[in-house]
């Protein structure tokens, strides 16, 4: 019964993405952008559902059942730092590449930035969302994976190359069009799932007897302090999103900037359902579970629908993971194609041979880090978004704010950005002051590295900027 439930909804899921083909017009353009034809609903819910898939069900679980109640800020200076972001920057995107007839983020950035297209920018653009978008990929095929294995015992290399399989087919039936359509369907079975779940949970709390709960865990005030830097490094997280290439794409597929707003409200009355109720669920795993001191907390989630759940519940559950996961690498991997297929075919003859080896290529790439990776999902998708972040979003907010640049000033913004984050994040241990190796470890434990990267980039675009009207 729950490999029958999982693979029903997997078929239901594959023959959705599937069905894309029948609206392909078979040209790249389509297959980047659909058209530019899209409703601001599909493209709203696709937006959120790609921007949360396994990070949500792995890693913000995981981090939840490690964390308790404090979580909470975590999720409202996020919301707040998204809003400030898509607030400010959606519609002139939208307009941008419409104008500009951009297919990748940075492609638009090249044209947008300055008064003619900045070509090495875009190189390095290009080069910069292929690493990362490609890191962020395979955290997908892991959390993907993870789950598998701990309902069905399977290898890693079986469920990763299983992943894979689907990303292609999705990728090669309808692109971009089948990404969003698999999107949209799965948010409703992840939101309705999670919700099934978390009602079980809570009727079965009384039955608890021997929770495993650490001190401070139900703590709403962690401190004046603590509570600050959780938010402020959460309002960064959720700027960010204005520099992430993939969730940037599903807005370039809006018919124009007029549809921004209703993009937004099914894009925020989601996310906050969503996130609400995965923080519930993550409390709850931590109430409910027995574990020990070698359980994975990534793995709360399926372990819980295991012990509450039906074999039907389950496979719904199992299946919403496994979808999210494999719709996000999916548009990952269209994202790398995108930004590689723009600067190899300058001309745009809409020709598909190359966009879909681009497309295998980079795949294969995702795959190999995938099994080659041992960092946890939380980890490597904060990593991969903190570094596309602090490389674009500054641009783009000083853009918005009427700046214009040199293609100098925007080559060293971006890689300023990218060279500072990982110089406070990771240089730690090359810092022999020890304020200042203190300071970076203070910055880094409350997520704040991105947030003070983009705080200093953003003034400095500012000061090197040019005032347009």
């Amino acid at each position: 019964m729950l490999l029958g439930s999982f693979i029903f909804f997997m078929a239901l899921f594959a023959i959705i993405g599937c069905s894309a083909i029948t609206k392909s017009k078979k040209n790249s353009q389509d297959y980047l952008v659909a058209g530019r034809s899209l409703p601001p609903w599909l493209a709203g819910l696709s937006a959120v559902a790609t921007n949360n898939s396994g990070f949500m069900f792995i890693g913000m679980i995981g981090y939840t059942y490690n964390s308790g109640l404090i979580t909470i800020w975590f999720m409202i200076g996020w919301l707040i730092g998204d809003y400030i972001g898509l607030k400010t920057v959606l519609a002139p995107i939208v307009t941008a590449s419409h104008k500009d007839d951009s297919r990748s983020l940075s492609s638009l950035l090249a044209h947008w930035l300055g008064h003619e297209k900045f070509k090495y920018f875009a190189y390095i653009a290009s080069l910069i969302t292929v690493i990362f978008l490609t890191v962020y990929a395979a955290a997908q095929f892991k959390a993907g994976s993870k789950s598998l294995d701990v309902i069905f015992g399977l290898d890693k290399s079986i469920t990763i190359g299983v992943s894979a399989g689907l990303v292609l087919l999705y990728c090669f039936s309808g692109g971009i069009r089948a990404s969003i359509w698999t999107d949209v369907a799965q948010s409703f079975v992840m939101i309705i799932g999670m919700f099934l779940l978390m009602t079980i949970g809570m009727a079965n709390i009384p039955e608890i007897k021997n929770a495993n709960i650490p001190e401070g865990f139900f703590s709403l005030y962690p401190g004046f302090q603590a509570l600050a830097l959780t938010v402020l490094g959460a309002i960064g997280g959720g700027v960010m999103i204005t520099g992430q290439p993939h969730i940037v794409s599903r807005f370039f597929t809006l018919r124009s900037a007029d549809d921004s707003r209703i993009l937004r409200r099914y894009y925020y009355l989601w996310f906050a359902s969503f996130y609400m109720i995965t923080i519930a669920v993550g409390i709850l795993c931590r109430l409910i579970l027995d574990t020990n001191e070698t359980f994975d907390p990534e793995m709360a989630l399926p372990q819980m629908a295991m012990k509450l759940l039906p074999d039907a519940g389950v496979g719904l559950i199992l299946a919403a993971i496994f979808a999210a996961t494999i719709s996000t690498a999916d548009s990952l991997i269209l994202a790398c194609t995108a930004a590689i297929d723009e600067e190899l075919n300058h001309q745009k003859s809409n020709s598909l041979v190359i966009t879909k080896v681009i497309t295998l290529t980079v795949l294969l790439a995702s795959v190999g880090i995938a099994l080659l990776n041992n960092d946890t999902i939380f980890n490597l998708v904060l990593d991969a978004w903190a570094m596309l972040g602090v490389s674009f979003t500054p641009l783009i907010l000083s853009r918005c704010a009427g700046y214009k640049f040199s293609e100098k000033s925007a080559i060293s913004l971006s890689l300023a950005g990218l060279l500072l984050f990982l110089f406070i994040s990771k240089g730690q241990a090359l810092v022999s002051i020890s304020f200042i190796s203190d300071l970076f470890q203070t910055l880094n434990s409350y997520y704040l590295t991105p947030f003070v990267t983009l705080a200093i980039v953003s003034a400095i675009g500012v000061k090197f900027g040019t005032k347009t009207n």
